[in-house]
């Protein structure tokens, strides 16, 4: 089948204030509307809708190869910020992967 690597959010915002000289560093939450009207809320919307327009095209994409609308999970500890603003993501979990490794090694 095959796997994607691509940067996450918090590693995209991370680069973003730490690689260039006036970018503060910002909460990441969803901001109020997509077009920002100063420097926090619109890096807060570049990197929130433009996080979630990758994740978008990855899934559209991936459905597209495997001719099968797949079943989404979207798990880490910031999901919840871009997870309820698209009908393409049907279940998040901060926690999933940690509670499928639980359960994995809980017998060993």
């Amino acid at each position: 089948m095959g796997v994607i690597i691509a940067p996450g959010i918090i590693t995209s915002l991370n680069s973003l204030v730490g690689e260039t000289a006036q970018l503060p560093e910002i909460e990441l939450v969803k901001p109020k509307k997509v077009l920002g009207l100063d420097t926090v809320s619109c890096m807060q919307s570049g990197m929130v809708y433009g996080f979630l327009g990758m994740v978008e095209g990855f899934i559209d994409r991936i459905n597209k190869e495997v001719e099968e609308d797949c079943f989404v999970v979207a798990t880490g500890g910031v999901s919840h910020i871009y997870a309820p603003l698209t009908d393409k993501i049907h279940v998040a979990d901060r926690l999933h992967t940690l509670k499928g490794l639980y359960f994995l090694g809980k017998d060993l």
